[in-house]
């Protein structure tokens, strides 16, 4: 991805892409009016920016499909065990 042509390069430090950054100008600038939000950690930089750009007045698409985040497990709840079925592949 380093090597692909780009309009515009943000670097972030917070969990939304607006914080610290230029991106809300430069999508003024530039009168984008819909941000479609992909990426990795859906529960915090994604969840974040999406908040954030639906409360600035963008109208925004999550792509579920291209987002992802890591499993959790705490004492509040944990994935179901995995049943067996008694079959295994060989």
């Amino acid at each position: 991805m380093a090597g692909r042509q780009r309009d515009h390069l943000v670097e972030k430090a917070m969990a939304s892409a607006f914080v610290g950054t230029d991106l809300g100008a430069w999508l003024r600038q530039q009168e984008i009016d819909t941000l479609t939000v992909v990426g990795y950690m859906t529960h915090n930089c994604d969840d974040s920016t999406v908040r954030q750009a639906a409360h600035e007045g963008w109208k925004v698409e999550f792509l579920h499909d291209a987002a992802g985040a890591l499993p959790y497990a705490n004492a509040a709840g944990r994935p179901a065990p995995t049943k067996s079925t008694g079959c295994s592949a060989s």
